[in-house]
C-alpha cells in the first residue's frame, strides 16, 4: 500500500511539473511572439478626419471646422515597453463661425507639425497591443486664409476674421491612444485618436488665441 501511495505522489508530482512547464513554455511563446511583431522601427502611414477649433478672449468668436489630418510617423523603440513616436504630419485646424448655410465666415488654418512623443505599449494578444502617448508638437502654417458666405453667395469676410495677424509657428501637447494590429512581421494596421492643445498664442496682434484639435485616424505600419 505503502508503495502504491508513493507511486501515485510521484506520478501526480510529474502531472503537476509537466503542466507548470506547459504553461509556461506557452506563455513564453505567446511573448516571443508578440516580441517578434513590435520589436524594431515600424514606420506608419495614416490618415482620417478632425475636428478642430479657436480657443479665444472673445467669447462672441467661437466654432469648430472639420477637416483631414495625414501623417507619416516612425515608432522607434526604446526600452521594454517604451518607445519614440515623432514624424510629420499635415493638419486642417481653425473655425467656422455663424449658422452655415445663412451666414457664416472660416479661418482655415493648415499646419505642418512634428510630434515628439513618449509611448508606452501594452500587448494586447500574441498580434495585438494598445499603446498611450504624450509629448509636445511644433508647427509651422502653410497656408492661412478666410472665407464668408451669407444666404450660399460668397462675400468678403469681414475684418474680424482676418489672418493677417496669425503667426505662422505654432506649438503645444498632443496625447494620444493607439491600437495596432499585426497581420504579419511586416505589416500592420492601426487605428488612433490624438488630440492637440495649443499653447501659444498665435494672434501676434494682442488678442488671446490658442489652436485646438481632435484627430481620428487609421493607417498601415511596416516594419524596417
Amino acid at each position: 500500500m505503502k508503495v502504491r501511495l508513493g507511486m501515485m505522489g510521484m506520478v501526480l508530482a510529474l502531472s503537476v511539473t509537466a503542466a507548470h512547464a506547459q504553461v509556461t513554455s506557452e506563455g513564453q511563446s505567446n511573448e516571443s511572439a508578440a516580441k517578434e511583431y513590435f520589436d524594431g522601427t515600424r514606420v506608419f502611414i495614416k490618415a482620417g478626419p478632425g475636428m478642430s477649433s479657436l480657443s479665444t478672449s472673445d467669447s462672441s468668436l467661437s466654432g469648430t471646422r472639420s477637416g483631414i489630418s495625414i501623417a507619416a510617423e516612425a515608432d522607434l523603440p526604446l526600452s521594454g515597453r517604451f518607445s519614440l513616436l515623432t514624424g510629420l504630419d499635415y493638419v486642417q485646424k481653425g473655425m467656422t463661425m455663424g449658422i452655415e448655410g445663412l451666414a457664416s465666415a472660416t479661418i482655415a488654418l493648415n499646419y505642418l507639425e512634428i510630434p515628439i512623443q513618449a509611448k508606452a505599449n501594452f500587448q494586447w494578444g500574441p498580434a495585438s497591443q494598445f499603446s498611450l502617448a504624450a509629448g509636445p508638437y511644433v508647427a509651422f502654417a502653410i497656408s492661412k486664409s478666410t472665407s464668408a458666405d451669407f444666404l450660399g453667395e460668397s462675400v468678403s469676410p469681414d475684418s474680424g476674421t482676418s489672418v493677417s495677424s496669425i503667426s505662422s509657428l505654432d506649438y503645444g501637447a498632443r496625447v494620444g491612444a493607439n491600437y495596432e494590429y499585426s497581420f504579419q512581421k511586416s505589416l500592420s494596421f492601426v487605428a488612433g485618436l490624438n488630440y492637440d492643445i495649443g499653447l501659444k498664442n498665435i494672434d501676434t496682434s494682442g488678442s488671446s488665441v490658442h489652436t485646438r484639435s481632435m484627430i481620428g485616424n487609421v493607417g498601415l505600419g511596416m516594419h524596417i
